[in-house]
């Protein structure tokens, strides 16, 4: 996929919530899915990038999240509700909003496809998913991953804010209990997964969440769940007997192996700042900091990153960013991705005017820029907001 064409998806993802606002205003429970849909498409660009996928397959995979929903605000319009049993399929519905509305976007009939296969079974109990080709079934598990991950940030914060007080709005065959439901913690802990239309109450929810971890497909995405505690604080949530403390032992014991699969540790930050940095526009701001603690920032527009994961900036700042640079300021850049999202990445800096360095540094970066001196950031450190990312 195009950055132009995801750009456009994202542009017709919001007019198309427009429909469902009134008075200029979303329903929460639309708001709640917009937000979720947000954050979505974030995780499978993470995902996708600690695949080592290509840019292109990486934007593929966040237009993917982004949609993965779009069947949900007919859904909840239509009939109050968002149990599938009871009203709609929604990813059904999905695909088949995206195909009336949406497949003009698509330069690649073969991706468009894909990601409209992934929306379409992305909600489906895993023995109910058709066979697919190896690349459409790879972007369906990461989307059911990203989704899954999402999900479980959800039901954490509801229950932290209110005790999941709209549980009952949602699903309205379930209550805001702290109680499982007799018989499915035992269910649950033999690896059987857990169904919606099984659950009665918030805890139930909450052990299907945890049930999940069963399920995830990648160690990328376990990754993920280890750096944002995800396991731990569902076990906070729910009553603490021995049985629930047997089952969490057995499922972390799951996620931290499985999470040591593939490249082990962390998820790859190379591949975190490259996946975000795909999608970055405009200039960046570059900070220092004086001997003193005061920061000076600069607007920068000629940088690259590097193929090591550091980001280099060739020489046009004032004599105050030079100057701090030389004192041995750590530094920032601040930055805007698409869609409308900041990232700050921070790290040390490197000061060349001149050897194998710079001249590296000097060749990448568009000529038309000052090219006296070069700096490089040896990122450290991203964030997304309050979020730290690696």
């Amino acid at each position: 996929m195009r950055a132009d064409e995801y750009s456009a998806i994202h542009r017709w993802f919001d007019v198309y919530l427009d429909g469902f606002r009134k008075k200029g205003a979303l329903h929460p429970l639309h708001e709640l899915k917009r937000s979720h849909s947000l954050r979505v498409a974030d995780n499978a660009a993470l995902l996708a990038a600690g695949l080592e996928l290509a840019p292109g397959e990486i934007l593929l995979a966040r237009a993917a999240g982004l949609v993965h929903d779009a069947g949900r605000f007919a859904q909840f319009r239509d009939h109050g509700s968002l149990r599938d049993d009871d009203t709609v399929d929604h990813g059904a519905e999905g695909r088949n909003t995206l195909e009336a509305l949406a497949a003009g976007f698509f330069s690649d009939a073969c991706e468009r496809d894909r990601l409209f296969t992934a929306v379409q079974y992305h909600n489906r109990r895993t023995a109910d998913i058709p066979a697919l080709e190896p690349e459409s079934a790879k972007l369906l598990k990461l989307l059911r991953d990203a989704d899954k991950l999402d999900i479980i940030e959800v039901v954490l914060a509801s229950m932290a804010a209110d005790g999941f007080r709209d549980l009952p709005v949602m699903l309205p065959h379930m209550e805001a209990g702290r109680e499982f439901t007799p018989g499915l913690l035992a269910k649950a802990a033999g690896g059987s997964g857990l169904n919606t239309s099984e659950l009665r109450t918030a805890a139930d929810m909450l052990l299907m969440s945890a049930s999940w971890f069963y399920d995830l497909n990648y160690p990328a995405s376990h990754r993920l769940a280890v750096r944002r505690g995800l396991l731990s604080r569902l076990r906070r949530e729910l009553p603490a007997t021995d049985e629930t403390a047997d089952f969490f032992r057995n499922l972390e014991n799951i996620s931290q192996a499985a999470a040591a699969g593939d490249t082990g540790g962390e998820m790859d930050a190379k591949a975190i700042l490259k996946a975000v940095w795909e999608l970055r526009e405009g200039p960046a701001v570059f900070t220092t900091v004086d001997k003193n603690g005061l920061p000076n920032s600069v607007y920068v527009l000629g940088m690259k990153l590097l193929e090591d994961g550091s980001i280099a900036v060739i020489d046009n700042y004032f004599h105050k960013t030079r100057e701090n640079i030389k004192n041995g300021s750590k530094g920032s850049f601040l930055f805007l991705a698409k869609p409308r999202k900041a990232y700050q990445a921070k790290g040390r800096i490197e000061y060349f005017t001149s050897g194998p360095e710079y001249e590296k540094t000097r060749a990448v970066v568009d000529t038309k820029y000052p090219r006296v001196a070069a700096a490089v950031l040896r990122v450290e450190e991203l964030y997304s907001g309050d979020e730290k990312l690696f």
